[in-house]
């Protein structure tokens, strides 16, 4: 448990590629109720949702960054 702004804060460490953490993320979890997955663009969010789920139900694969005013 961390303090976050004053407020008590679960981390959990984890890895998509081994998958470790995922169980613990899931015990938390409770059917019926929404969630929300928050981050910056490629850390993972759709393969952390797709493992979540045991199937894939999100594309992943490399990020691809916005274009700039040069691309247009």
């Amino acid at each position: 448990m961390k303090i976050f702004r004053g407020r008590q804060v679960n981390c959990i460490l984890l890895s998509n590629t081994t998958r470790d953490g995922i169980d613990r993320i899931l015990s938390f979890m409770e059917k019926g109720r929404t969630y929300c997955v928050i981050g910056s663009s490629g850390v993972g969010k759709s393969t952390l949702i797709n493992n979540l789920l045991h199937k894939e139900v999100l594309k992943t694969g490399r990020s691809v960054t916005a274009p700039t005013r040069e691309d247009m």
